[in-house]
């Protein structure tokens, strides 16, 4: 059986956790339904682009974003050895 102090945590982790797990299954859903839709409708050549595209864009995406999230600890890092000066 699960203590009392846990299954308060469990409730209130599940409670935020709902709409992110919404929206996750509502984006695979929507995802799902554009490669049915491309492939059924306009050929497996269009499909082949579409998924190439989503490739190449997520690819993309994930690059950016470590870059991005590279620069905070960066500056934290100068900013805390006093690095950042005027010119700099």
């Amino acid at each position: 059986m699960l203590s009392h102090p846990f299954r308060r945590e469990l409730s209130a982790t599940l409670r935020l956790a709902g709409p992110l797990i919404l929206a996750q299954l509502a984006q695979i859903a929507t995802s799902f339904v554009d490669t049915l839709m491309i492939g059924r409708w306009l050929g497996p050549e269009a499909l082949a682009a579409g998924v190439l595209g989503s490739t190449v864009f997520f690819t993309t995406t994930v690059v950016g974003i470590g870059f991005v999230i590279a620069v905070g600890p960066t500056v934290a890092q100068a900013f805390g050895a006093a690095e950042i000066g005027e010119g700099t």
